[in-house]
């Protein structure tokens, strides 16, 4: 597959969006064949729903779509790779009951979750600014604490869109406030999603996904999943070796992908 380069023997791509999931391009059976031509080892079907509009777009029925796609696909893949399913939850302080409707939907096999962004029209400046990403934390320390999801991911999302706009923050003050969010992860056993679409990221050497890794590492976590963000056959796989590269650089010797929403470890070789 074009761009693909494959360096390790696992290779398992933690987040691909299908045809049935807004953004997605191609169908389920389709990704697992061009999946396995690409050598990869399995991947993860993720639907996206922004839990706000959870009702009101009927994701029931495309939620229930997927997990029939996976389903079959999976019969026709069997001992040749892993396809698993799951949704990727976008939640809002207001939409917890959604949320937790959404993760109960499905047998999934991985639930990954983060604090939807809206920083609504123009471009606020000063403290209108400041309060805007303080209040981003706020809600990424009541999403962990909720906890009803599988792995966290978009953590460093609210400062990467304050990069692209220009708006300067403290660094120093949300690192502290990313370690507070990644202690209540591990102290609730809760893994973290490295999105590889999100890099080479617009926070560049200002916080580095390593460092974050390391912290996330240094506080007991065990669950790192890789992604590639994918919602297209060409760009199945894309940065998740990247994205490998980067865990053995902070230590970690393996990755997890879920099975019945409960961890599995692959070495990274």
């Amino acid at each position: 597959m074009p761009g693909v380069t494959k360096l390790f023997r696992n290779f398992f791509d933690s987040h691909v969006r299908p045809n049935n999931s807004p953004g997605g391009q191609h169908a389920v059976v389709y990704l697992a064949e061009q999946a396995e031509m690409a050598g990869i080892t399995g991947i993860a079907l993720l639907d996206y729903i922004d839990c706000g509009l959870y009702r009101e777009l009927d994701c029931k029925t495309r939620i229930a779509q997927t997990v029939m796609d996976v389903a079959r696909a999976g019969a026709g893949f069997r001992r040749r790779m892993i396809l698993t399913r799951g949704v990727e939850l976008s939640v809002r302080p207001e939409n917890y009951s959604e949320a937790q409707e959404a993760a109960a939907l499905c047998p999934y096999d991985l639930v990954s979750a983060a604090c939807h962004f809206d920083p609504g029209e123009g471009i606020p400046a000063g403290e209108e600014a400041q309060a805007l990403l303080r209040r981003c934390f706020d809600e990424l320390d009541a999403l962990c604490g909720w906890g009803g999801f599988d792995v966290l991911t978009g953590l460093t999302r609210p400062l990467e869109w304050a990069a692209t706009q220009g708006i300067p923050f403290d660094p120093v003050y949300f690192e502290e406030r990313i370690a507070g969010a990644l202690s209540i992860l591990t102290e609730k056993g809760k893994g973290l999603m490295l999105n590889m679409s999100d890099h080479p990221s617009p926070l560049g050497e200002i916080i580095p996904p390593l460092k974050i890794i390391k912290r996330y590492k240094e506080l007991g976590g065990e669950l790192v999943t890789i992604g590639s963000g994918a919602c297209r056959a060409e760009d199945l796989g894309a940065g998740v070796q990247s994205g490998m590269n980067i865990l053995l650089e902070a230590g970690y010797g393996s990755f997890a992908f879920f099975r019945a929403r409960k961890p599995q470890l692959l070495r990274i070789i």
